[in-house]
């Protein structure tokens, strides 16, 4: 299969400390509104078109991009395609390079976005579609959930991932439904970042871990012992709304993921999960 005429290839330079050369292969899709999510597959420096390859999407977090806090995801596709993995990081609508509305985000529009991106990774003759996992970080573990559950991939490796955003459990969510019953703005700054109260009501129309017992594939679940944001009871409540869920704790790590050696580590993790039957 020919690559599609909108792609551009460019090659990293240089050495890279977590694996070979990498390529990337820049790409755009559109929504159902015409906004274009932009995003970039990054392959093996020894990539052919001619075979199919195991493959991993990526979904970030709320605050996120497809780059990853401090390039953890740049990092990782590093590692992934140095094994010869396929890595497809994309910006969900509102955030890095893709169209649309930070202030509109809510957990309808980023799953319509993660269904968009999944369903057009299978359409590559290239992508072994036994063999694709969905890895995600914070909010992007939600959105992975559900798009899981209704497009059931190979493995789902969830980093710190929320699954609980009531009133009750969600800080912002409670904040933004008071503004709205109070009248006030009915908004929040997100350290720069404006956000609709509309995300609350939103939340409302999902039970993410009613939606996890859906799923009948592997699960991989990492958090960090320190994590501020995910506590362990709302990890060790996923864990067993999964059929088949692996949790692993991280000693004196936070919620992003910000030291170096832990992240190799949790690579290995990640890579050994996948290549367990």
């Amino acid at each position: 299969m020919l690559l599609p005429k909108s792609w551009a290839v460019f090659f990293c330079l240089g050495t890279i400390p977590l694996g070979g050369d990498m390529k990337y292969i820049y790409t755009e899709i559109k929504a159902k509104n015409n906004d274009i999510i932009r995003g970039v597959l990054n392959t093996p420096d020894s990539f052919d078109t001619n075979k199919k390859y195991k493959s991993l999407i990526f979904y970030h977090g709320l605050m996120d991009d497809r780059n990853g806090i401090n390039y953890m995801s740049i990092q990782q596709a590093k590692y992934l395609t140095a094994a010869g993995y396929l890595v497809f990081r994309f910006d969900f609508r509102g955030c890095g390079e893709s169209e649309g509305s930070f202030f509109d985000l809510t957990f309808t529009r980023q799953i319509e976005d993660s269904f968009i991106i999944y369903d057009w990774v299978k359409e590559n003759n290239f992508v072994d579609c036994e063999n694709i996992y969905i890895r995600a970080h914070s909010m992007g573990g939600a959105v992975a959930i559900k798009t899981a559950a209704d497009k059931n991939p190979k493995g789902l490796i969830l980093y710190a991932p929320g699954s609980n955003y009531s009133i009750q459990n969600s800080n912002l969510i409670r904040t933004l439904d008071e503004k709205i019953k109070s009248q006030a703005a009915a908004e929040k700054d997100l350290g720069g970042l404006k956000i609709s109260a509309k995300i609350a009501e939103d939340s409302k129309k999902y039970d993410f871990l009613e939606i996890a017992k859906t799923y009948k594939g592997k699960v991989l679940i990492v958090r960090g012992d320190k994590d501020p944001v995910i506590d362990r009871k709302s990890i060790e409540n996923l864990s067993k709304s999964f059929k088949n869920a692996n949790y692993q704790e991280i000693k004196n790590l936070g919620h992003n993921f910000t030291n170096y050696e832990k992240r190799l580590e949790i690579f290995e993790l990640t890579n050994r999960f996948m290549e367990e039957e």
